[in-house]
């Protein structure tokens, strides 16, 4: 039942080691009542009497053997193990993943946080050899994988009008998610295809939030005010309440986190993360642009040499150039979400039949 589906670190530089695997897990406790409140997993009962859930689950472990100093103070009980520079930097992608997902609860609310983030139902800590430890969370598998493999998919289906409906669905919903992190004020920096995972029914959810930047919370609730009063004025004048808000939103989007990103793909960054180190919401639109973008750009030279799939190269062709004009190198030039929306919207229109 058990594979390994990722690994990544561990190279001669010490990092980390990075794996994922697919496996059967128990859950006891506070984890295995999240997993039947979520409807996953099946209940059992442990041979010491205690209530417990097998799920099939994600599980990531990050394995690092202690450098000689902090062997040293474990050894002599200098200090407790959660205070080592060694765990919390293996321990960074949880206390991400729990300040981004509480912020957007906070905004949104529990539902759309747990619709729009990969569940976690629980981790543990492990000593695994001399000086070595295994940090181990277990979160909810997605039977579709990343987005990247499922656009792939969507593209090698042989009914092709089914396949360009999912693919173009599949996108609207990755730039819902960038609506739900733009109004929460939360900044991705590693955002991108292989990030977003999609479950059996082809939703999509953030995963990997490793470096997440926050907006000051202040200046978010500003924000919120700004746009109601904004959305209130335009009714009240016979306009578009809701094109008032988003206006107001739009210029917040390139408002720069007070905390920066510290994890972002080389491949993707976006000039204001380069040269000056800093993110914004906007960011979010170049990351998935650029993403987006390499995948079309390898996949146009297949479809064109496919018999056949000349239809499927010209809508990924139409898809680049939407891909293309989200990576303006100046941030404040950068088409809004409410202006892709409506040109990815067109193009599928424009497919439909």
């Amino acid at each position: 039942m058990e594979r390994r589906v990722h690994t990544a670190g561990g190279g001669a530089n010490g990092d980390p080691l990075r794996t994922v695997d697919y496996a059967l897990v128990t859950l006891t406790g506070f984890a295995a009542l999240m997993a039947l409140t979520d409807g996953v997993g099946t209940p059992c009962v442990l041979p010491d009497g205690r209530p417990a859930v097998q799920m099939l689950s994600a599980v990531k472990t990050v394995t690092a053997t202690l450098p000689p100093i902090e062997q040293q103070l474990v050894q002599y009980g200098s200090t407790d193990l959660e205070l080592l520079p060694t765990l919390k930097q293996m321990a960074q992608e949880l206390g991400a993943y729990t300040r981004t997902t509480q912020r957007a609860t906070d905004v949104h609310g529990a539902d759309v946080a747990r619709r729009s983030f990969l569940q976690m139902y629980g981790w543990e800590l492990a000593c695994t050899g001399p000086d070595t430890y295994a940090l181990r969370s277990f979160w909810e598998w997605q039977s579709n994988g990343s987005l990247l493999k499922y656009l792939v998919r969507c593209l090698d289906q042989s009914n092709f009008p089914l396949g360009r409906a999912c693919f173009v669905a599949a996108l609207q919903e990755a730039l819902q998610l960038l609506h739900v992190l733009s109004r929460a004020g939360i900044v991705l920096g590693d955002l991108k295809l292989e990030n977003m995972l999609v479950d059996e029914h082809g939703h999509v959810k953030l995963s990997d939030v490793d470096g997440a930047g926050l907006l000051d919370v202040s200046l978010l609730y500003a924000t919120q005010a700004v746009a109601q009063q904004a959305a209130v004025q335009a009714a009240a004048a016979c306009l578009d309440p809701c094109a008032a808000a988003a206006a107001v939103w739009s210029a917040a989007d390139r408002l720069f986190a007070e905390e920066a990103p510290y994890m972002v793909t080389d491949a993707y960054m976006p000039l204001e993360m380069s040269a000056y180190g800093v993110m914004c919401a906007a960011s979010h639109q170049h990351l998935l642009g650029a993403s987006l973008g390499q995948l079309l750009g390898a996949l146009q030279p297949l479809l064109l040499a496919a018999p056949g799939r000349e239809v499927c190269w010209a809508l990924v062709t139409e898809l680049r150039v939407l891909a293309t004009g989200m990576q303006t190198p100046a941030h404040t030039d950068r088409p809004d979400l409410p202006c892709v929306w409506a040109q990815l919207e067109g193009i599928r229109a424009r497919w439909a039949v």
